[in-house]
Formats: structure tokens, sequence, C-alpha cells
């Protein structure tokens, strides 16, 4: 996940100093890609300015591994919801704890930034999301209909289409698709 991770710090940080140097505001979608890296676009743009485009050793680490950490679901004890926290619940939820991550994160990163872009007019948001969702589809939803289509095969069973499309939509998606 770090490798995806650099060039979005990169190009947030030109994005930011681009602002910067324009004299304009920034987007409500460079903000919110800012913060999902644990920072804001002033910082990244004036650090990117003000060293010639070559960010600090500590700015790096901390975007990327904050970014590593939202995108690789680990579970705080504090993140567990309470239900889950239960006999009955912990049985529930048994296994379900990444597709609960997933599904929020799909929330947050994708679905709230369209919705919110549509509710306030904002374009750039609206965009995000979208770009979000595109790739989504035709990155994500491939890469694991094969991958369940490979597990069929290793099984020494041959893939079902209604398995492949189900692990399609279940795999990026968390469980909102299961």
């Amino acid at each position: 996940a770090s490798y995806v991770a650099v060039p979005m710090v990169k190009d947030t940080a030109k994005e930011a100093a681009a602002m910067l140097q324009a004299n304009q505001p920034f987007s409500r979608a460079l903000v919110k890609r800012a913060a999902e890296m644990g920072t804001t676009p002033e910082a990244l743009g004036t650090e990117f300015l003000s060293t010639n485009g070559m960010l600090s050793h500590a700015t790096w680490l901390d975007t990327i591994q904050r970014l590593t950490n939202r995108w690789q679901h680990t579970q705080g004890v504090g993140e567990i919801p309470s239900w889950a926290r239960t006999q009955a619940g912990a049985a529930a939820a048994q296994f379900k704890m990444f597709g609960l991550k997933q599904s929020q994160l799909m929330w947050d990163d994708v679905l709230q930034p369209i919705v919110e872009g549509i509710r306030t007019g904002d374009k750039s948001l609206r965009d995000l999301g979208l770009a979000r969702l595109g790739r989504t589809a035709y990155l994500g939803m491939p890469a694991n209909a094969a991958a369940a289509g490979l597990r069929s095969v290793a099984s020494g069973r041959l893939p079902r289409g209604a398995s492949l499309l189900r692990s399609a939509v279940t795999g990026p998606t968390g469980i909102v698709g299961d």
C-alpha cells in the first residue's frame, strides 16, 4: 500500500503548492485528500515550495504511514463496535471486521464525497468520489474476481459466474455487496 501512497502524497503536495503560488483557495477535495494523509494542504504546499519539491523524510513517513494504516484495516480495541464485543456479537461478526472497515472506507472515501459534492454543488469533491469509484470498478472488481477464480481452480473446482460476480463486488466494497 505504501507504494501507492507515494504518488498520492507527491500529487497532493504539488497541487497544494500550485494553489499557494496562484494565491487560490484550496478545493474541498484537496483538503480532504490532505486530511486523509494527516496533514493540511497549507503544510504540504508550503514545505513543497520551500524545499524545491523535496518533502522531508518525516513528512513522507507520516503521510505514507497514515494512508497505509487507513487502507490496511488494522483493528484497534476502541474501533470494534460495542455490539461486537459481546459473546454473541463476536460470534456474529467473526471474520467480518475487514468487511466492516472496508465498507466504512468506501463510504468515507468514495460515496460521501459524491453525496456531499452533489449536495453542496462542489464539483471538486464530487469528481474526487467519482474518480475513486471508477478506479474501484476498473481495478478492484476484476482483481477480486480473478482472485476468486484462482481460489476455485486451486481447490479443484471450476469457477462459477455468480461466485465471480459476488467476489468482484464484495471485495472492494466490503460487506456492502455481501
